[in-house]
């Protein structure tokens, strides 16, 4: 069993709807506050829209976005849902950007979605939400421990692995991934979910997005494809790792 079986979208990209409606069948939970950034117009790949959004729903929710434009759409999309607080934020581990200081710290979910610091903005937040779920880069083999400094304009992220090493070290366990996910449960919820699930990470759903460079007897190196990135230039930046 993978998480991945339960997959499902409404308004996420890559089946994230339907397996955070499983965890929480397991979980046993029909209500909760939930927290994600960056929130675009609130819909737009959200992970957690299928929760507040439904008019019965019993979920709340605090949508943060620093981009400008983005955060128009979104605070006039909220306007029709009284259970969401929209705020404009540039989430990071600065004190007066971090996503704590203006949502609930025991928040229940928690999406970390900014396209870099990812890593980071993860390893700033505290125990206490029981599930979070964190954007990787998917060209990264999982099994990896691959990170970057943290920088206003780092867009290389991180690896599933060294997610899940800084979840380890808070108190989360990795349970499984979507294309651009990974979810971490606290630990002591970890008996609530199926012990059969598959929680290894050489079974990750970025094996599609891997882009391998092989090489002839003689030194001769060529791509199998080209990842789903593109590529435009070699990456000159610090890229640390774990071996």
């Amino acid at each position: 069993m993978n998480l991945s079986d339960f997959a499902e979208n409404v308004h996420s990209q890559h089946g994230e709807d339907g397996i955070i409606q499983k965890i929480l069948e397991w979980l046993g939970m029909k209500k909760g506050h939930c927290v994600e950034f960056g929130a675009w117009d609130g819909y737009k790949f959200s992970n957690t829209a299928n929760l507040w959004e439904p008019k019965d729903s019993n979920w709340t929710a605090t949508l943060l976005e620093g981009d400008p434009a983005k955060f128009v759409a979104l605070k006039e999309n909220m306007k029709l849902h009284p259970n969401v607080k929209a705020a404009k934020r540039m989430v990071g581990i600065e004190p007066d950007t971090r996503w704590w200081e203006v949502a609930p710290r025991d928040s229940d979910i928690v999406s970390i979605d900014v396209d870099g610091n990812d890593y980071y903005i993860f390893l700033d937040s505290p125990r206490g939400p029981k599930l979070y779920i964190v954007e990787y880069n998917t060209t990264i083999p999982a099994w990896l421990d691959v990170w970057t400094p943290y920088a206003k304009d780092n867009y290389f992220g991180c690896s599933l692995k060294a997610l899940e090493r800084v979840a380890q070290a808070k108190g989360y366990a990795y349970i499984g991934s979507t294309r651009s996910n990974g979810f971490f449960l606290r630990d002591d919820l970890l008996g609530k979910v199926p012990k059969e699930l598959d929680r290894d990470l050489r079974h990750a759903a970025n094996q599609d997005d891997l882009t391998y460079l092989i090489t002839s007897y003689a030194g001769e190196f060529k791509e199998t494809r080209i990842g789903p990135y593109g590529r435009t230039r070699y990456y000159e930046k610090e890229v640390l790792s774990k071996t």
